[in-house]
Order: C-alpha cells, then sequence, then structure tokens
C-alpha cells in the first residue's frame, strides 16, 4: 500500500495591480486532474480553474489561496492582489473668451496624478496639465476631455468652451 503522491503547489498568477471596477484575473495550474478550490477577502470563493472578480471593489484586495485536491491529497499556495484607486479628475476653462484671445484649459485630480492627455476641437491634443490656445478662434469652441493617469489608471472629465466672435472694429 503506498500513499497517492501530492498535487504539485499551484502557481499562481493575476494581473495585480487592478484597477477599482476593471476585473481582476486569476489562474493557477497544478497537476492534472485536481479540483481547485478558492477563498479570499470580501467572502470570495470559487471552484473555477482561472476566476475573475469583476467589477472589483476595494475590499477585494487582500490575500487569494488555492487548495488543490487530487485523492483527498492537498496543496496549496496563496497570492497578494491590490485594488488601486482610480484618479478623480476636474476640467475647467476661462471661457467665454472673444476669438483672438488666450483661452485657458484647467486639469486637476483630487487624488493626484501622474499625467494629463487633453483633446478637443479642431484637431487639439496635448500631454500638459494647464494648456492654453494663445488667439483662439471661433473653431476652439466645444467639448475639451483631459484624460488623467494615476498609477496605470485612467478616469476622463470634460469642459465646454465658448469663443465668441469678436466684432470687427467699425470702420
Amino acid at each position: 500500500l503506498t500513499d497517492p503522491p501530492l498535487p504539485a503547489i499551484p502557481a499562481i498568477n493575476t494581473n495585480s495591480p487592478v484597477c477599482l471596477g476593471s476585473p481582476l484575473n486569476i489562474t493557477s495550474l497544478s497537476s492534472p486532474g485536481v479540483i481547485y478550490s478558492w477563498t479570499g477577502p470580501n467572502g470570495f470563493s470559487s471552484a473555477a480553474q482561472n476566476p475573475t472578480v469583476t467589477p472589483t471593489v476595494y475590499a477585494d484586495s487582500g490575500v487569494y489561496v488555492v487548495t488543490v485536491d487530487i485523492n483527498n491529497c492537498f496543496n496549496k499556495d496563496s497570492t497578494m492582489v491590490r485594488i488601486i484607486p482610480l484618479p478623480f479628475p476636474a476640467a475647467a476653462n476661462s471661457s467665454p473668451v472673444c476669438s483672438g484671445d488666450t483661452l485657458f484649459l484647467m486639469g486637476s485630480s483630487s487624488n493626484g496624478a501622474s499625467s494629463y492627455t487633453w483633446n478637443g476641437p479642431n484637431g487639439f491634443y496635448i500631454f500638459v496639465q494647464n494648456p492654453f490656445i494663445d488667439n483662439g478662434t471661433v473653431a476652439a469652441a466645444g467639448t475639451y476631455t483631459v484624460t488623467v493617469d494615476l498609477n496605470g489608471c485612467y478616469a476622463t472629465a470634460t469642459t465646454d468652451v465658448v469663443v465668441n466672435q469678436t466684432p470687427d472694429a467699425p470702420g
């Protein structure tokens, strides 16, 4: 009589850290024919080999443990997962302005940001937190979007710009 061999220690991979609200993918590989049993934070449990948690919340951060079973012989491993916050962007502008004036765009994030990307009417595209358009024209009117990056997580905010045509000088 011999004891059956233990299943291989499962090899775990995740896409952690994960942005709040994005799917958390957890994968595990062990011996063929094993039964997988996962536990984790926020009441997580799964019998899938490769479970997904979606959408993620902060409470999903923590240690995930997988136990593998073959013929009542067990092995297990664990991994730490971190859910990171999205930025909270805001966008503003100095409009209404008259054509020929300088238009200022202001971007911010209440919880920090590592980069800002603006795009808008007339092909406007720039990587600056607070850009300006010198000698603005009526074509600069419209909606501008700022995309803010915080630790690889992105969020956007918009602001509407009004540019009024400066009347011609009396003649």
